[in-house]
């Protein structure tokens, strides 16, 4: 469960132009998702996350190559009086790199470098930069070690994900006065360490009316997931970074231009189903800023 669902995706960047994304998110529930298509199931105590992270772009060669970084800085995972776990979580970089479809199709003027629709590949490698069997940060309660052993920072993995992503926008129209931008992304998650494979998936439209004032806002729909392909097997932990997690989710983010590449965006995500995470709504605030 990363800090943020943002991606580089089919929108490259120029060289020397960036994006950073600096955000809070917070958790909370008293239930356990245990299996895909199951309802959610108590526990003995109220659990509590909050995470710190900070997302990054930079266009290192025009169209043809975007560095990303996405890092977990602050991780702090807890059920109530027995104890918590804190610290530095995992860290994903990558990079991404746009489709030429013009020089593949230079009669279809949809798909100019200018054009609407985008079409970028993408190579992100996760790091272990977490614990993944931190010690309970207090004595609390009999059993601190065990409490570490499934509140754990990090995966303790290297994995590395393959992925595509498609994007397009649309402009307004005399009978329709909204501006959308839409993106598909799919990317295989290859895992090592004893974890499974992944699948993940990513719905979003975003949309905002070109008038002055409320277009600097932006509302934006997106429903994500991963799939992993462990059967059977045992999971470890319960937080989200176990093996055989999987989750389909909704979320839902305003976003807002404050001043020039200023930003801000407030956000919340929730599952229709998942496997191996806390049962509970993600509320997330962001600031951002573009040059």
């Amino acid at each position: 469960m990363w800090p943020t669902h943002a991606g580089a995706n089919p929108w490259t960047r120029d060289a020397g132009h960036g994006y950073v994304n600096l955000n809070y998110a917070t958790l909370g529930g008293d239930s356990f998702y245990a299996k895909i298509g199951e309802p959610a199931q108590p526990i003995t105590y109220d659990y509590r996350q909050h995470t710190v992270g900070v997302y990054g772009e930079l266009g290192i060669i025009d169209r043809y190559v975007t560095g990303m970084i996405d890092s977990t800085l602050f991780r702090q995972s807890g059920l109530a009086t027995q104890g918590y776990t804190q610290g530095m979580g995992d860290l994903r970089v990558g990079l991404w790199s746009a489709v030429p479809l013009d020089l593949l199709f230079p009669n279809v003027s949809i798909l100019r470098a200018s054009g609407p629709f985008k079409l970028a590949f993408g190579l992100i490698q996760g790091m272990p930069t977490g614990d993944a069997d931190p010690r309970a940060a207090t004595d609390a309660a009999d059993g601190a070690d065990e409490l570490a052993a499934v509140l754990p920072t990090g995966d303790g993995e290297w994995d590395t994900e393959f992925a595509m992503a498609m994007g397009h926008a649309l402009k307004p129209t005399r009978m329709w006065p909204f501006e959308h931008y839409c993106l598909l992304r799919l990317g295989y998650w290859l895992r090592t360490q004893g974890f499974a494979d992944a699948f993940n998936w990513h719905v979003e439209l975003g949309t905002r009316l070109p008038m002055p004032i409320v277009e600097r806002f932006t509302l934006i729909v997106r429903f994500f997931g991963s799939e992993s392909f462990l059967n059977g097997a045992p999971m470890n932990g319960g937080i989200g970074l176990g093996n055989g997690v999987s989750y389909r989710s909704w979320g839902l983010e305003l976003f807002g231009r404050v001043w020039k590449g200023i930003g801000a965006s407030a956000a919340i995500n929730g599952a229709f189903a998942a496997q191996g995470i806390i049962a509970g709504a993600m509320v997330r605030g962001a600031l951002s800023y573009e040059f």
